[in-house]
């Protein structure tokens, strides 16, 4: 399944395109922009319709002093309640949109996740998302 999302902020707007893979791993493509005022107005203009409006809480983890998570472009968050791990890829889209566009793998479940830590050479956190 693919899905579209705009999600708006204060001062980002960013698109995103998620795309399920067979194996569970979910790839985000994501292009940010500079928000403007009446960015709202505009995209009704366009033929845009708010079909749902989410709000969930991300709780981020990494270990000191080296941080390995971050210096291997992976996020580790608890959203909800939930495990996710996501994953910056090599992939940047079009070579005309490489400085805005980021292309994420999102991995969900423990097992799933320790799996793809340790094949980045992560280890260790296993436990804690177990606890």
């Amino acid at each position: 399944t693919t899905r579209l999302v705009v999600a708006t902020g204060a001062a980002v707007v960013a698109i995103s395109v998620y795309k399920r893979r067979a194996n569970r791993t979910l790839i985000e493509i994501e292009r940010k922009f500079v928000s403007m005022p009446r960015l709202g107005k505009r995209l009704i203009q366009l033929g845009a319709k708010q079909t749902a409006r989410v709000t969930f809480t991300d709780s981020y983890f990494d270990s000191r002093p080296n941080f390995p998570l971050i210096t291997h472009r992976a996020w580790l968050r608890r959203r909800d309640g939930h495990w996710e791990l996501k994953l910056g890829t090599d992939h940047h889209g079009s070579p005309e949109l490489k400085d805005s566009t980021t292309v994420y793998e999102e991995i969900s479940g423990i097992p799933e996740i320790c799996n793809a830590l340790s094949k980045h050479g992560v280890e260790g956190f296993d436990q804690a998302l177990e606890a």
